[in-house]
């Protein structure tokens, strides 16, 4: 990989770990509507039709306007080759039900080659965890991102099975995207609050990909303690029309198309950043999702040395897949939890 696009790369990955403010950018909801659906919050939500949609709202907002704290075991699964790989760990999480958050790793649980190298690696972990806290945050986990788009591209059945997290009631639903990649979870979702307690992230063969489950839950806690999630990067809304956009980046935005396809655009933002050479760069970030997953895709910088377009896909990280390049003399990146023909599909809609 040539230097630049190096550089657009960490900036990439840089910008997705220290993303989001102070306050999470998810639709604003009281806490009263998120936590009563049907015939009230103890009554389960069984959605079809207008209800759907009411369920979906409500598992939207849940967890940025219902106050709590908690602690909950992660686990990650992938392969690299035919060598399976894991990491499990504990974080705590934080949530004050008007948009602020926090969320720290407590332990690492994978078992190293040896003391000291675990603890190395531990420490490592822990720092690592913490600067991509927005990222973890708003994106890791699954979640309803867009009711509409979410509609669209997912099935969503419930499971006729009570599951009980941390003692409390939850109804199970099986999510399984509809057209393209093949993607599908299980969640149980806790009938008082609307808040998804355990989500299991799978391949379309039933390989575990990915573990989330609280084990402990406190609601409505003394948050005075809380040091609230602040962002590391510089990044501002970008203007929605193209021609003020182009006076805010100092170039031209390319767009993806979103009309009637799989993707909507969930954000779009001007992220500044200092240049290698000297001074700063200017970077356009657009957030797409299909209901669940994301998709980014940044452009911008100079590419100089780049006398033709090309596109490099990069080998998948787990779920993760990347694609970057130049195109047209501009560097770019796009990645996701989504596969490699999606990836170009939206770098395509851009020219």
């Amino acid at each position: 990989m040539k230097a630049p696009l190096r550089n657009l790369l960490a900036l990439c990955l840089a910008s997705l770990a220290g993303c989001g403010g102070g306050l999470d950018a998810q639709p604003a909801a009281s806490a009263a509507a998120a936590t009563t659906v049907g015939g009230g919050a103890s009554a389960p939500a069984h959605p079809s039709g207008v209800a759907n949609a009411q369920f979906l709202r409500r598992l939207q907002s849940a967890r940025v306007t219902v106050a709590h704290r908690g602690v909950r075991r992660v686990e990650q699964h992938w392969r690299i080759g035919d060598e399976a790989q894991e990491l499990s760990y504990r974080e705590q999480v934080a949530s004050d039900g008007a948009g602020r958050f926090a969320i720290e790793a407590l332990e690492q649980l994978t078992p190293g080659a040896d003391q000291a190298s675990e603890s190395a690696a531990d420490g490592a972990f822990m720092l690592l965890h913490q600067a991509r806290a927005g990222f973890t945050w708003r994106y890791r986990d699954f979640a309803v991102r867009d009711v509409d788009a979410f509609l669209m591209n997912y099935d969503l059945v419930p499971l006729s099975s009570l599951a009980v997290v941390l003692g409390r009631p939850c109804d199970e639903y099986f999510v399984q995207r509809s057209v393209g990649h093949a993607v599908r979870y299980s969640i149980a979702v806790d009938r008082e609050t609307g808040l998804v307690l355990r989500t299991r992230h799978e391949t379309a063969a039933g390989d575990l990909l990915g573990l989330v489950e609280y084990e402990s839950l406190e609601l409505a806690p003394d948050l005075s303690a809380v040091a609230w999630h602040t962002p590391v990067t510089h990044e501002e809304p970008l203007e929605r029309d193209p021609n003020a956009a182009a006076q805010q980046l100092g170039f031209r935005p390319r767009l993806p198309r979103t009309d009637g396809g799989v993707f909507r655009l969930l954000e779009a933002q001007l992220i500044t950043a200092p240049d290698p050479q000297g001074g700063e760069q200017r970077w356009a970030k657009h957030t797409l999702t299909d209901g669940v997953e994301v998709l980014f895709f940044l452009h911008g910088g100079s590419a100089p040395a780049a006398r033709e377009d090309v596109v490099r896909v990069a080998p998948p990280v787990g779920p993760w897949n990347t694609a970057e390049g130049s195109l047209r003399g501009e560097q770019f990146t796009c990645l996701g939890r989504v596969s490699v023909d999606e990836l170009l599909d939206v770098i395509a809609s851009t020219l």
